[in-house]
C-alpha cells in the first residue's frame, strides 16, 4: 500500500518549454499532479501519478550530457576503467544521451539505444548503430537478431524514469551475455 507524505500540487514538466511554434498555437503549458508516496510492501519512496515516458523523453529533448566538461571527463575515466577491468567485446547503452560514454569506445562495439530522435541523430552522425526507441523486448529481440549478445550493458539516470522495471530486466537479462556484465 502507498501512503502519500508530500503534495507539490501540479508541476509542469521539467524540461518542457514552449517554443516558439507552441506560442503561435497557443499550446498551453503541461501540468501533472507531483505527489510522493511510500510504499509499505517494498519501503520505496516514489511519486505516485507517473508521467507517460513519451511526454518526457520525446523528439525534442533538450539535456545533452556532453555539455558538461565534469560529465565527459567522468565518462571518459568510467570508460578507461570498464576496458582495463572488462575489455568488453561488445557494448549495449540504453540511454546514450549524446554520446559522453561511448566516444570513447570502439564504433565497431557499441549499440545506443536512445528515446529522443534529436539524440539518437548526434550518435548516429558520430558513426555508432543507434536506436531510437525505447528500451524493451521488441527492441531486445530486433538487435538480437542482427548481433551477437552484449558483454556490456551500461545504463545511467535512467531505471528512476521507467515504470515496468520487471520488463526492463527480462529484454536486459535476454541480450547480456552469460559472463556478461550490468552496470547501472
Amino acid at each position: 500500500m502507498i501512503k502519500k507524505f508530500l503534495d507539490l500540487g501540479m508541476q509542469p514538466l521539467a524540461n518542457k518549454y514552449l517554443t516558439k511554434k507552441d506560442i503561435i498555437k497557443k499550446n498551453k503549458e503541461q501540468f501533472y499532479h507531483l505527489e510522493v508516496g511510500f510504499n509499505s510492501k517494498t519501503k520505496l519512496v516514489s511519486i505516485i501519478n507517473t508521467v507517460p515516458s513519451k511526454k518526457m523523453f520525446d523528439d525534442n529533448y533538450p539535456y545533452r550530457s556532453s555539455m558538461s566538461r565534469t560529465m565527459i571527463l567522468s565518462f571518459k575515466k568510467l570508460a578507461k576503467n570498464l576496458i582495463k577491468t572488462y575489455n568488453p567485446n561488445s557494448i549495449l547503452e540504453i540511454g546514450s544521451n549524446d554520446g559522453p560514454l561511448i566516444r570513447n569506445f570502439s564504433k565497431k562495439k557499441v549499440i545506443c539505444v536512445e528515446p529522443c530522435k534529436n539524440l539518437a541523430i548526434i550518435t548516429k552522425r558520430m558513426g555508432y548503430k543507434t536506436y531510437a526507441s525505447f528500451w524493451n523486448m521488441r527492441l531486445a529481440k530486433k538487435i538480437k537478431s542482427k548481433t551477437e549478445k552484449a558483454d556490456l550493458i551500461y545504463s545511467a539516470n535512467t531505471l528512476s524514469h521507467i515504470n515496468d522495471l520487471n520488463s526492463v530486466f527480462r529484454s536486459i537479462a535476454y541480450i547480456l551475455s552469460d559472463d556478461g556484465i550490468l552496470i547501472i
